[in-house]
């Protein structure tokens, strides 16, 4: 339930901020693994490319949240719905950067 409270708030934000064409979830809801799809042509190796998720992440980090660019995480029973909106609310400060990213950029 965690897991899927979670998808879909991403999702909504990733819309809210013009990246929902972008930003894709994958694996079942309690493993998720995100990405940008415009960088996913991009190596691992190639940090500096990967802007968008690199900047997603860190704010999330910078705010208490910790997702791995480049890895599958999870969920358990410990995360309960409190944590999640605590989540989306860091979340929606991450995507409001990387919109600002894009925006600069062109």
């Amino acid at each position: 339930r965690c897991g899927m409270q979670l998808r879909e708030g991403l999702q909504a934000q990733a819309i809210q901020f013009g990246l929902g064409n972008d930003f894709k979830q994958s694996g079942p809801a309690q493993m998720p693994y995100f990405h940008f799809e415009s960088e996913k042509h991009f190596a691992r190796a190639q940090f500096g490319d990967r802007k968008k998720i690199i900047t997603f992440c860190d704010v999330c980090a910078q705010h208490g949240v910790l997702f791995h660019p480049f890895h599958t995480m999870f969920l358990c029973g410990a995360h309960q719905p409190d944590d999640i909106r605590k989540t989306l609310e860091v979340t929606a400060v991450a995507f409001a950067a990387v919109a600002d990213l894009i925006q600069h950029a062109r």
